[in-house]
């Protein structure tokens, strides 16, 4: 499910900047690279456990396109999808 910042700011009653200061107080990173980093966990196990395509991959864990998971993935795990794929 979506979840939008001014969603969260409007549950917890705090200002958006308020929210990205104690989130990377707490965190060490922004809330979207936490996210990344999240959707791309979800991405590994689907990668190892599934016949997926990369399309289908990058849909299931929230990509708005395969090229910027693609993007992502590599800038986190140092190598494509694919060759991940094709590793495990």
């Amino acid at each position: 499910e979506e979840l939008s910042i001014e969603e969260i700011t409007r549950h917890v009653h705090i200002s958006k900047s308020v929210l990205y200061k104690r989130f990377r107080a707490n965190f060490q990173c922004t809330i979207s690279e936490y996210i990344n980093a999240r959707r791309i966990e979800k991405a590994v196990e689907l990668l190892a456990n599934s016949d997926l395509s990369i399309e289908e991959i990058s849909k299931k864990t929230g990509f708005t396109s395969a090229s910027y998971f693609s993007k992502t993935f590599k800038k986190l795990k140092g190598v494509s999808p694919l060759q991940y794929k094709k590793q495990s």
